[in-house]
């Protein structure tokens, strides 16, 4: 199975503010993510179930990984370590894909399994108070980059 990090961050490489996206909806960045992401398993820790409002995104299936929380809403599979994440999405995965779609710590955890990510850079700077560290795209190549020319630049690494 191929793992790829999947993210969307402002010029400061924030992605979140108090459980949303600094910079709202751009529907671009959204149809993106949606086609990169849909009928795959989709990784992220458990703060991602506040910023989806407790309900799980369709057609994938949306893994939650933490060691403390007992419990997710119905639609999340709940995993308690790295290893049992990656045997659930290998198990789920109909066609060799999962993504990590945040947040900064889930994207730590899983950065030495990932084999590249997929990066939306929202032109500008928005108040962020969570962030990619940059240092994790330091281990891939940057292969493919398409600019929209309006507001987000889509940018693919790979191993």
């Amino acid at each position: 199975m191929k793992i790829y990090g999947i993210a969307a961050t402002d010029d400061n490489l924030g992605i979140g503010f108090n459980d949303s996206l600094p910079w709202g909806f751009i529907k671009n960045d959204m149809d993106f993510f949606r086609e990169i992401t849909i009928g795959n398993p989709i990784i992220m820790g458990s703060n991602a179930i506040n910023w989806l409002k407790g309900k799980p995104l369709p057609n994938r299936h949306n893994i939650v990984v933490s060691s403390q929380r007992r419990d997710v809403p119905d639609g999340f599979i709940l995993c308690s370590c790295r290893n049992e994440v990656l045997d659930v999405a290998s198990s789920l995965s109909v066609n060799g894909l999962a993504f990590v779609i945040g947040g900064a710590k889930t994207y730590k955890s899983f950065i030495d399994d990932m084999d590249g990510f997929y990066l939306s850079r929202v032109k500008g700077s928005y108040e962020a108070n969570v962030f990619l560290e940059e240092s994790l795209l330091d281990r891939f190549s940057k292969c493919f980059v398409i600019d929209d020319c309006i507001d987000v630049l889509f940018t693919i690494y790979e191993k």
